[in-house]
C-alpha cells in the first residue's frame, strides 16, 4: 500500500517549485501540482516506483510544459509578475530584462518537441542526471543526450530569432 500522505509531504514542495518555475503563476502551478499527483496515482497502478522524487519531477515538468503550450497557443500574455503573489513564493526581484528573457525562453521551450523540452528541463534546470532522466522517460542515456543536444540547438535558434543570443550553452 502506498502512503500518499508521506509522498506528498516529502515531495510536494519540490513538485510545486518545479511547476511554478516553469509557469510563473500560482494558480497554474497549483493546477499542475494537482494534475501531477493524479497522474502519479495512475502511474503507480501500472509501475513499481523506486524513486518518487524523480518520477514526480518528470510528471510535474510535463504538466507544466503542457500548461505553457496551452497558454502560448491561446495567445495569452505571459503571466510573470501579474497579480498578487504570496511573498513566500515570490522569486527574488528581477530586472525587467530578465523577466522578458524568461517569458521568451518559456515561449521557446513550448516549441520544442515534448521529449526535448522535458530532457532539457530535467537535466539543465532540475539537475537530474542523464541516467535518471533516461529511466523516467523510458529511454536510454544516449537518447536523452540526443534530445538534450537537439533541444539546446533549437532553443539557441529560437532565442536568436527574437534577438537573444548566447544564453543557452551548448
Amino acid at each position: 500500500m502506498i502512503d500518499w500522505d508521506t509522498i506528498v509531504a516529502q515531495h510536494g514542495p519540490d513538485v510545486w517549485r518545479t511547476a511554478y518555475r516553469l509557469v510563473s503563476d500560482r494558480e497554474q502551478a497549483n493546477d499542475c501540482y494537482q494534475e501531477t499527483f493524479l497522474q502519479a496515482v495512475a502511474y503507480a497502478r501500472r509501475h513499481q516506483v523506486e524513486n518518487w522524487g524523480s518520477v514526480l519531477k518528470r510528471i510535474a515538468t510535463a504538466r507544466a510544459i503542457d500548461c505553457l503550450r496551452r497558454r502560448y497557443r491561446r495567445g495569452a500574455a505571459p503571466l510573470a509578475g501579474e497579480g498578487p503573489v504570496d511573498r513566500r513564493e515570490q522569486l527574488p526581484e528581477q530586472p525587467a530584462e530578465m523577466r522578458e528573457w524568461m517569458d521568451q525562453f518559456r515561449a521557446a521551450l513550448t516549441q520544442l518537441p515534448e521529449r526535448q523540452a522535458e530532457a532539457f528541463w530535467l537535466c539543465e534546470v532540475e539537475l537530474l542526471g542523464r541516467e535518471e532522466v533516461a529511466r523516467r522517460l523510458d529511454s536510454s542515456s544516449r537518447q536523452v543526450a540526443v534530445w538534450l543536444h537537439r533541444g539546446k540547438r533549437k532553443l539557441r535558434k529560437l532565442m536568436a530569432a527574437v534577438g537573444i543570443e548566447n544564453k543557452v550553452q551548448p
